[in-house]
């Protein structure tokens, strides 16, 4: 059967049994016109991703009445994510067959009327509920009485939808929690005649046609994984017809493919995408059967090169297996394999990695290299709800992470080789400022995270500016460069004796440096100002976080149960760190 039938979803959801895990997520489908068979494939779709994913899927087009009902269902769920997907001639009804006979002042105070209770509809939703909202945007008319005339009608209907996308841009600007879906790309990616079916709209109000209710999942999935924390880090990419067109090794540096004319132009466009993804904060790494030198030739030489060797964090290029390349990719960034895709044109390489590293994203490459660039554009794998400043020195960042590797090779001991380091390390309080990328480390640390709890920048910023909790934040420098603010604890401070850790993470890039230390100390001295008397914290295991199974026995805690430790005695479990210069603000 077709897997992208609604058929085949409906089938198969009735089939699976739900998967039960630690980090359970809810979402809610909420509409104002037919959404059958949306839920059975996300069902299945997050079913296939290992996600403990819960759905309400509201009853047809009481999106109103659930958000204004406090004993709505909508209410009593409480989702972390809700979808209002919505049609304009599903919200205005009729109204838009009489509209063009009225005035411009009528017309002007509909539109008017119209954003304004849809603004307070959004805000009262976001009120409402401590979850984020997903609102689609609508799709501008191709009708209009006035034919090409209608381009000089003032307030004309597609004046009206401008004006409604308007005020939901506005509005996500505005609120933390509020994002928009691109209703209408995904309307102009699969074209609008393709996607409506007219004798089902009048028979059922179906907008969509069931053919593409799967591929609206599918747009959906797109937020959905984000939600989880599933978001990718690093573009692993093949060379050879891949970044250039034509095998370097026979075709040699003057004669591959890469210029502003076919079919040169096509890889050059692929790789003006893959350097928007580089400046955004996506890790790059080469994995790759090649000659280094040869390759080196033309980072270095060929004119039309975009990419330099210096935005790969890693290159694995050797007649290595593409599989091993990919652990020592991994080994080297010190990320999980889970946090790649892979980019190849060559499907056997493909089907390795596949079979070999399952947990890896592996891109269905077409035949066809002007069709690189446009896939590489539609991937959600890279999909963030938070990205900062510091996400744009990311690539830098994990490039000079290899050189203190190099270097550490020169030293005889650890210690030598932290103090060669000259590290600096800023500790600050937790402000508005720092509320994106706090959230931000917190949603994607998984290796160093003693509980792997995830917080949204609204949940960080009720801690931040509540009593009851402490937010810190730890930048690290040395002399290869600045890593940013890679490193946070949380303290729940409800007890005022007994402080309890809520979160204790940093970046796997500053791993291995005593860092650590610094952080407990800076709490614990914290505490000593406010005349605590313990501090417990719990270590939550995960397939992840190994390498922090032992910190609060290296810290001096002492084990209560199986996951609670606690320290007493704080003014004798202070620690000294030499090698790190400590500033605060």
């Amino acid at each position: 059967m077709n897997e992208d039938n609604l058929s085949y979803y409906i089938k198969k959801s009735k089939q699976i049994q739900r998967i039960h895990s630690e980090q359970s997520k809810k979402i809610a489908l909420l509409g104002n016109f037919t959404l059958n068979g949306l839920k059975e494939v996300l069902d299945v779709l997050s079913y296939e991703k290992k996600l403990d994913l819960k759905i309400y899927d509201s009853p047809y087009a009481q999106f109103k009445q659930e958000i204004v009902n406090q004993d709505s269902k909508w209410h009593s769920f409480r989702p972390d994510l809700t979808f209002l997907i919505l049609d304009f001639d599903a919200l205005v009804g009729d109204t838009r067959f009489e509209y063009y006979s009225w005035n411009e002042e009528k017309r002007k105070q509909l539109i008017n009327k119209t954003c304004d209770e849809f603004e307070n509809f959004l805000v009262n939703a976001l009120n409402s509920q401590n979850g984020k909202i997903i609102v689609s945007n609508f799709i501008v008319p191709d009708f209009s009485p006035f034919g090409i005339y209608d381009c000089k009608v003032k307030y004309s209907l597609r004046d009206f939808v401008n004006a409604l996308n308007q005020t939901i841009k506005k509005n996500v600007e505005n609120y933390p929690s509020l994002y928009s879906m691109e209703f209408d790309l995904f309307f102009l990616k699969f074209g609008e005649k393709n996607l409506k079916d007219q004798k089902l709209r009048f028979l059922a109000d179906i907008i969509i046609s069931p053919s593409h209710i799967p591929d609206l999942a599918k747009k959906i999935m797109g937020y959905i994984k984000p939600l989880f924390g599933l978001t990718k880090k690093c573009l692993v990419l093949d060379l050879d017809n891949t970044l250039w067109g034509g095998i370097l090794g026979e075709d040699g540096l003057n004669n591959i493919l890469l210029d502003e004319k076919a079919p040169g132009n096509a890889f050059l466009e692929f790789q003006k995408v893959i350097l928007q993804l580089y400046n955004r904060g996506i890790i790059l790494a080469i994995n790759s059967k090649n000659n280094y030198l040869d390759v080196k030739e033309v980072f270095k030489k060929h004119p039309k090169m975009l990419l330099k060797e210096k935005n790969f964090a890693d290159i694995q290029i050797n007649w290595n297996d593409k599989a091993s390349n990919m652990i020592e990719i991994s080994k080297n960034l010190n990320i999980g394999t889970d946090s790649f895709v892979f980019w190849d044109d060559d499907p056997v390489n493909r089907e390795l990695i596949r079979s070999q590293c399952p947990e890896i994203t592996v891109i269905d490459v077409p035949k066809d290299p002007a069709q690189f660039a446009n896939t590489l554009r539609e991937t959600d794998e890279f999909n963030s709800y938070n990205i900062t400043l510091e996400d744009s020195q990311k690539g830098k960042m994990y490039a000079e992470q290899n050189l203190r590797k190099k270097d550490q090779k020169k030293f005889s001991n650890l210690d030598e080789f932290l103090t060669s380091l000259q590290m600096k390390i800023k500790i600050k309080k937790a402000d508005k400022f720092t509320i994106p990328r706090i959230s931000q480390l917190i949603m994607k640390t998984n290796q160093f995270n003693l509980t792997t709890k995830r917080y949204f920048p609204e949940e960080v910023e009720k801690m931040v500016n509540s009593k009851n909790y402490l937010v810190k934040t730890f930048s690290v420098q040395d002399k290869f460069g600045d890593n940013g603010l890679t490193g946070l604890y949380i303290v729940n401070k409800e007890e005022p004796k007994k402080w309890k850790i809520d979160t204790f993470l940093m970046s796997c890039r500053i791993m291995g440096r005593n860092i650590e230390r610094v952080m407990m100390s800076d709490l614990i001295n914290e505490a000593i100002k406010e005349r605590v008397e313990n501090i417990s914290g719990e270590y939550i295991s995960t397939k992840k976080n190994e390498v922090t199974r032992d910190l609060y026995d290296k810290l001096g805690f002492s084990k209560l149960n199986e996951n609670t430790y606690e320290l007493k005695n704080l003014k004798k479990n202070i620690i000294d760190v030499d090698n790190i210069e400590i500033s605060k603000n």
